[in-house]
């Protein structure tokens, strides 16, 4: 039995200068790929912030169902990661779904053949990142980085917002323009 039941399985995702993200693997079978957010010791209140953010956002409502189809969900699992030199022993831990199908930015960018949307495509995606933002603005949290990067696509290709570290509680001030302005571009 190992002392570990994940691996680390690629190459930094994506350059975060407040975590480092990767592919992890699950040792045994069903080697299972999930996506792990560390964070070091030093980073424990971003981490903390991040955290508390993401799990506001999954709270049930009163039909016990949580309304966040569109927002990135944490796992609740336990990891042990492999000690290696990307991970020291007192770090923290966000660890999410791997999502297959990449962030919006590739489709656009990269995949020419397939930058060619519908309008009526950019409409659902958009509904869906509406959606999405409602959950935020119930809430009270701005997301704060609403971009391209920041979108990623779930196995049937919804929309998935993620990347919730420059994420803001607004207890007082219920002003959410910057991320409806940022949809806007984006759509």
């Amino acid at each position: 039995m190992f002392p570990f039941n994940y691996i680390i399985c690629s190459n930094e995702l994506g350059n975060g200068r407040i975590s480092k993200v990767y592919k992890i693997q699950e040792v045994e079978p069903p080697h299972t790929v999930l996506i792990a957010k560390i964070y070091d010791i030093s980073k424990r209140n971003e981490y903390e912030k991040e955290k508390n953010i993401l799990m506001k956002l999954s709270e049930q409502n009163d039909n016990n169902e949580i309304r966040n189809d569109y927002i990135i969900k944490l796992k609740n699992i336990d990891v042990i990661l492999e000690h290696s030199n990307l991970v020291n022993n007192d770090s923290k831990y966000l660890i999410f779904d791997y999502l297959i199908h990449g962030n919006l930015s590739e489709y656009l960018y990269i995949i020419p053949i397939i930058n060619q949307f519908k309008e009526d495509h950019i409409k659902l995606l958009c509904y869906k990142l509406l959606q999405s933002l409602k959950k935020c603005f119930e809430q009270k949290i701005s997301h704060n980085k609403l971009d391209i990067n920041n979108i990623m696509l779930d196995n049937e290709f919804n929309p998935i917002l993620i990347h919730f570290s420059e994420a803001t509680i607004n207890e007082l001030n219920n002003n959410f323009n910057k991320d409806l302005y940022d949809l806007g571009i984006i759509s």
